[in-house]
């Protein structure tokens, strides 16, 4: 008589408990790669904000410079501030003022110090009473000349530059030095045009 061995089964015996216990492990490794990925995340974060901070401010910083449009300028700041070329601008007349022939040279002799009227009359040679006189108004209504006349009798007066009339003299007085130095290349240039007319 022959007995039939069963054979061996090829699968395990349905274990619930082992597929909880596995279903449970792989939900804990998913929560720890998301809270990696979070905590990485967070990281990234934190080393681009300060980046984008200072971009930020940087780019505030070149706004606040920029100035705003307050439109054209009137025309008493367009006076103010001086158009030589313009016919109406002021700076025309201080300009005649300053280099004006006898403005230049009263200019340049104040620069050695205080003098009486009479003392700038003699040391500008050619310059009569009542040029003198009209030029030294103007270059003290201007602020370049200060006078200070003194309560006796006979009257006594004196002149001498301001510091912003010692700022002109410096630079009339550079043109001036301009001149005496290249006068002779000027009178050679005049003579020979001279010359070449009278041939002509």
């Amino acid at each position: 008589m022959f007995h039939v061995i069963p054979a061996a089964r090829s699968r395990q015996r349905h274990n619930p408990k082992g597929d909880v216990r596995g279903s449970m492990e792989e939900k804990g490794m998913q929560e720890k790669n998301m809270q990696k990925k979070i905590k990485q995340e967070q990281v990234t974060h934190e080393a681009v904000m300060p980046q984008k901070v200072l971009q930020q401010d940087h780019l505030a910083h070149e706004i606040s410079q920029v100035p705003a449009y307050a439109g054209p300028p009137s025309l008493a700041e367009q006076l103010r501030r001086g158009e030589l070329f313009a016919a109406a601008c002021p700076s025309r007349d201080v300009l005649k003022h300053l280099t004006s022939r006898w403005g230049v040279l009263v200019l340049v002799a104040l620069m050695a110090g205080t003098h009486r009227f009479s003392d700038l009359r003699r040391k500008i040679g050619g310059v009569s009473e009542k040029m003198l006189a009209q030029t030294l108004q103007w270059l003290e209504s201007d602020g370049l000349v200060d006078r200070h006349a003194y309560p006796v009798v006979p009257p006594h007066v004196e002149y001498r530059l301001t510091a912003l009339g010692m700022e002109a003299a410096v630079r009339v007085e550079a043109l001036a030095d301009w001149i005496e130095g290249n006068l002779p290349r000027i009178m050679a240039y005049r003579e020979g045009r001279a010359d070449a007319e009278i041939d002509a």
